[in-house]
């Protein structure tokens, strides 16, 4: 029998086992505070019936004190009434023959403290319903792998899918990348392979991220017209916080890379291509609204990185050239892992500024309609 069924079964019946003694310490807890809570109610209804009694007591006494035969001739004579009177018929209204009724007091019946404490998991219990979460977690993430490795996909590069791929010329289908390799590759050291390697799992993660929100957007734009569409785009590439992502992806490239100098320009190039890529958008239309203006040598050097990777709506690919060295290799690499974080981030921000149905999100109008009166 395998050992994860073998774990399996011992994890249930240890649960059974830890089961039923909570279970046990729970039936004993319950009950110890049920005998409080019902020696609390006994004292209650003593308490009131002791308080009861005395009221009864305190109207029979002042009953009896207002029929004193004293009482009744004193307000005979404060009325300017005969008191002999008393002895007649005609002091009957002066007596009080109804006691006050006493205050009643229900019958309070003791709280039910034993059903919240039998449904209260104990600690053991908890952590073995967390154990069995985490088991639940773990068949899922097999499951996953199971049905990339029926796809022949690889949820993540290594050097031994790495070096095989590269020395046949074959490419690499990953969860949200194809990566395409070349025997050039195959001849870099361990060191270099493994570096590739690192940013390529990122890039495929920010890949998967990025498809994500974007199959969110499309749902909420399908019924928009082109117009719309466009509008919306011009007003999300001339907005300063496109502009903040754009200066930070610079950055962070030239950090990873001080042999990668890019410009803002070059930077917001990168990202504008690639979000017109994967919105659909028309890529020189989508330059244009964004306003950039490069020389020829910029122009040549954001295709060199922008066509390396291609990421659409339901697919991506990235593509490493025949006989390309370490260094060239290593700048399309960082260059492709920062712009698909920063361009989820845009695609994030996008998704904030997007229309219910019937109508464009007045935060986007603000950012763009400055910008768009200039244009129009």
């Amino acid at each position: 029998m395998p050992i994860k069924d073998l774990l399996g079964i011992g994890t249930s019946l240890l649960g059974g086992a830890f089961s039923g003694i909570g279970a046990k310490k729970r039936q004993e807890a319950a009950i110890k505070a049920q005998r409080e809570e019902n020696e609390k109610a006994r004292n209650w209804q003593q308490k009131m019936a002791e308080w009861q009694v005395g009221i009864e007591r305190e109207n029979l006494a002042d009953e009896r004190a207002y029929n004193n035969p004293s009482a009744v001739m004193k307000r005979l004579k404060d009325a300017g009434l005969n008191p002999d009177l008393m002895y007649g018929s005609g002091a009957s209204g002066l007596v009080d023959s109804n006691v006050a009724d006493s205050a009643s007091v229900g019958n309070v019946p003791p709280a039910d403290v034993s059903g919240p404490i039998m449904g209260t998991p104990t600690m053991m219990e908890s952590l073995f319903q967390g154990a069995a979460y985490a088991k639940t977690v773990a068949e899922t993430k097999n499951i996953k792998a199971d049905t990339s490795k029926k796809e022949g996909e690889v949820t993540s590069l290594n050097i031994d899918n790495f070096v095989k791929a590269a020395s046949s010329d074959n490419a690499i289908k990953m969860s949200g990348l194809e990566v395409q390799l070349t025997k050039a590759q195959a001849e870099y050291t361990a060191e270099q392979k493994s570096k590739l390697i690192s940013e390529i799992n990122d890039i495929n993660e920010h890949v998967n991220l990025l498809k994500a929100q974007v199959s969110e957007t499309w749902s909420r734009t399908a019924n928009l017209d082109s117009a719309t569409v466009l509008n919306r785009t011009t007003a999300i590439l001339n907005n300063r916080r496109f502009d903040l992502e754009c200066e930070d992806f610079a950055r962070r490239v030239r950090e990873t890379d001080a042999k990668v100098n890019l410009s803002e320009a070059e930077a917001k190039s990168i990202l504008v291509t690639m979000y017109a890529k994967v919105n659909n958008i028309d890529t020189d239309t989508a330059l244009k609204q964004a306003n950039i203006r490069l020389t020829d040598a910029q122009k040549t050097q954001v295709e060199h990185y922008t066509n390396s990777i291609d990421i659409h709506r339901d697919a991506a690919v990235f593509k490493l050239q025949q006989d390309q060295k370490y260094d060239d290799a290593q700048r399309i690499v960082t260059v492709a892992n920062q712009a698909t974080q920063s361009l989820y981030h845009i695609s994030q921000v996008a998704s904030d500024w997007l229309p219910s149905p019937g109508g464009l999100a007045k935060k986007l109008l603000r950012s763009g309609n400055k910008y768009l009166a200039n244009r129009l």
